[in-house]
């Protein structure tokens, strides 16, 4: 309680962050101590760490929710994915596995996470080669904990439309970064396939924009994954692709984007091949689909 004593925001060297945190009776110690213990040196100082800690305190212990949200929002304006990496990733995992009931939150959370991993396009005026490192990083940090892919996977199917369309685009984003370990990852989680197979069902109230992003994961999952295709079409994948293929009014893309799909799922796989054309559904489906276009 009460407010930090200055020293706490004019640290310039982790050493003296250790000393002021130790003295502080205020749940900053334990965050800095945590996250910024004396025998690490980041390039950079200690000041922005310090300030980081502070905002997570705010963050993790504010009881007024605007406080909260504004702790938020300062951390999130922190250009350097290394520092806030480092220090705030699994608070934000923590935070989301404690389900908070405030969307809002919950969508900043799942976007700070995709700012932290997510790259920018190579040979781009925004790619440079330090920041590319710590967000790869970041994203080895996320796929080294099942629990933290499990949480997130837990959001596909939100009510909420945007921490939904968050989760996907963050998991899009560590499959980019590495799709091996991602897929082995996914294969892991007892209900991560079976949640995407659901969005793409309707299950849950899902939106169309969710919809057509898990089409767009399931697209990079299904490239060469045989452990994850022959899963999508043991669970009536065939026919959940081609009936959102074939609904009314749908978009070209995302017609496209189901035959995509089929077509990772046949190629090379005689028995996925055997399975469709004998399910005459599928065939009448597929024989409707090439007359429309």
């Amino acid at each position: 309680g009460g407010a930090a004593p200055l020293p706490l925001i004019e640290f310039h060297a982790p050493a003296a962050a250790a000393a002021a945190a130790t003295a502080a009776s205020s749940p900053v110690r334990d965050l800095l101590q945590r996250y910024w213990p004396s025998d690490r040196c980041v390039e950079g100082g200690a000041g922005a760490g310090a300030d980081l800690a502070l905002l997570l305190d705010r963050l993790l212990h504010a009881h007024d929710l605007d406080e909260k949200r504004d702790a938020l929002e300062e951390i999130l304006s922190v250009d350097d994915p290394a520092q806030v990496g480092e220090l705030c990733l699994d608070t934000f995992m923590d935070m989301l596995a404690a389900d908070l009931p405030e969307d809002d939150l919950r969508q900043m959370l799942l976007e700070a996470l995709v700012g932290l991993v997510a790259a920018a396009p190579r040979g781009g005026w925004l790619f440079d080669d330090t920041r590319e490192e710590a967000l790869e990083r970041n994203a080895a940090r996320l796929l080294g904990e099942l629990e933290h892919v499990n949480v997130v996977m837990g959001f596909l199917n939100s009510a909420d439309m945007l921490t939904a369309t968050h989760a996907v685009e963050l998991l899009r984003s560590l499959h980019a970064r590495d799709a091996p370990k991602f897929e082995e990852v996914l294969l892991q989680s007892p209900q991560g396939l079976g949640l995407i197979m659901e969005g793409l069902a309707g299950d849950a109230g899902a939106s169309e924009v969710v919809r057509n992003e898990l089409l767009q994961l399931l697209m990079q999952i299904t490239r060469s994954n045989r452990n994850i295709q022959q899963f999508v079409v043991y669970n009536d994948g065939f026919m959940a692709l081609l009936g959102i293929a074939t609904q009314a009014e749908v978009e070209t893309a995302v017609t496209l984007d189901c035959g995509s799909i089929l077509g990772n799922l046949l190629r090379g796989s005689d028995l996925a091949k055997t399975l469709f054309f004998e399910d005459a559904r599928g065939a009448d489906t597929l024989r409707q689909l090439l007359q429309d276009y």
